[in-house]
């Protein structure tokens, strides 16, 4: 932390195109590479303040298709998870999610009902 767009785009290499711009936030997103173990980043997300500097409300998310990663496989690597959030039964797009704070920030990992066992998005903030 802090990310930018320029240190997302090399530390993955892709390339992040703006999709949305107001007077506080410029939204961007692109698609991400397929890691060696094959898990696919199929989706990036990035939300700076309209600076273009990732700030206290800033965000970026990983969206994970390909190998299933599970929750035992985050748990891991991530002991002190905390479950943040859980479906309320409307959809099965809806997300558990489970959180854990760094010295940096909070890192999420989120599983969709449609799938709860493989991991569907890694979410950054500040």
């Amino acid at each position: 932390m802090p990310l930018s767009k320029a240190g997302i785009e090399k530390s993955l290499g892709t390339e992040l195109l703006e999709i949305k711009r107001n007077e506080n936030f410029i939204q961007l997103s692109g698609a991400g590479p397929t890691l060696k173990d094959g898990v696919v980043i199929s989706k990036l997300h990035l939300m700076l303040e309209a600076s273009m500097k990732f700030g206290d409300k800033g965000a970026f998310a990983m969206e994970m298709e390909g190998t299933c990663l599970s929750l035992k496989d985050v748990q891991q690597r991530f002991t002190s998870l905390e479950l943040t959030q859980h479906p309320r039964g409307h959809s099965l797009q809806e997300t558990t999610v489970w959180s854990t704070k760094r010295p940096w920030g909070n890192l999420s990992f989120a599983f969709k009902e449609e799938r709860p066992d493989c991991l569907f998005r890694v979410s950054f903030r500040k």
